[in-house]
């Protein structure tokens, strides 16, 4: 189903919040920490490719408040891309 929105939606990037979204849309299995703020690709379909950007998920940040820096520098590191486009 949510592959299936992307396909149709279209976006220019995808903030995967937590392993399990990113690892869903990578078909891989890696933990947050090692994945997160490392720009990914998402490939719907062959000759497209989605830049995708894992990050923490806010229910981890909030039993976490230390890591909301790192999530942080995430955006940032979004905006930039964002506005690069």
């Amino acid at each position: 189903f949510l592959k299936r929105k992307i396909e149709l939606i279209k976006p220019s990037v995808i903030v995967a919040l937590g392993a399990p979204a990113a690892n869903a849309l990578t078909d891989e299995e890696n933990s947050i920490s090692k994945i997160r703020g490392k720009w990914l690709e998402y490939s719907p379909q062959p000759g497209v490719v989605i830049p995708l950007l894992p990050t923490y998920h806010p229910a981890y940040l909030l039993r976490n408040p230390a890591q909301k820096a790192k999530s942080w520098f995430d955006f940032l590191r979004l905006a930039k891309k964002i506005s690069n486009d």
